[in-house]
């Protein structure tokens, strides 16, 4: 743990997480590879995925877990655009198939951190000859998330809200109570309906911002 400028910083290096608590904020940061490398069957598609709570209250969430069985949702709540991270081509970082089955895994390719900065590359997008570096910078409020896609391919970053959470687009930027997310280089920005999981079999409509960009993305997240 490390606790510099009034912020909590903690590496959860065997399972691949980082939590980082300030006086308004908690982040919770997904910057290891998929696994466990013996039995991935659980794992997701969702590498860089984040969550944000604001004054104890869920902002940006994983969409959860509904089912087990061998459906379309299944398959739905494994994938890459069911996470709070960035997909480029409209292809899977990782292939997650069948329920229970992952082929080819993305793996963290090079990794910077310090109490102040996360800075990270996976190599899941390396059969199309592209790479996805994620850095967060959250010793200032904004938090800043900057996304840079190495390579000719554009990408789509996704952000789920709570289903609590309301939100007004306004030009690049999303209004809710908890602040705002500016968009800065965003080509499309859409405010999308997607089912947030409370339980198995259970579900309710929260909405999710899906940004299209070319390049880079930089990402500003204003909590109140």
């Amino acid at each position: 743990n490390q606790i510099s400028l009034g912020v909590l910083y903690r590496s959860l290096n065997q399972c691949g997480y980082r939590k980082i608590r300030k006086s308004n904020f908690e982040i919770f940061i997904d910057v290891g590879s998929i696994g466990p490398d013996y039995i991935p069957g659980h794992a997701h598609s969702d590498t860089f995925n984040f969550i944000v709570y604001h004054q104890s209250k869920p902002v940006l969430v994983d969409i959860g877990i509904s089912t087990y069985e061998k459906n379309p949702r299944r398959n739905l709540e494994r994938s890459t655009s069911s996470h709070n991270t960035v997909m480029i081509n409209d292809i899977e970082q990782s292939e997650v198939w069948g329920g229970f089955r992952v082929a080819r895994r993305a793996k963290i390719s090079s990794l910077e951190e310090s109490e102040t900065k996360i800075k990270a590359t996976h190599d899941g997008y390396q059969k199309i000859n592209c790479s996805h570096q994620r850095t967060f910078f959250f010793d200032k409020n904004p938090i800043q998330i900057f996304d840079e896609i190495k390579g000719s391919e554009k990408g789509k970053a996704f952000f789920h809200f709570h289903s609590s959470v309301a939100i007004q687009l306004k030009g690049n930027k999303a209004y809710g109570d908890f602040g705002s997310i500016e968009f800065v280089g965003a080509d499309q920005i859409e405010i999308q309906i997607y089912q947030l999981a409370t339980g198995f079999n259970q579900t309710v409509d929260a909405k999710r911002a899906v940004v299209s960009f070319n390049k880079q993305l930089r990402t500003k997240l204003l909590l109140l």
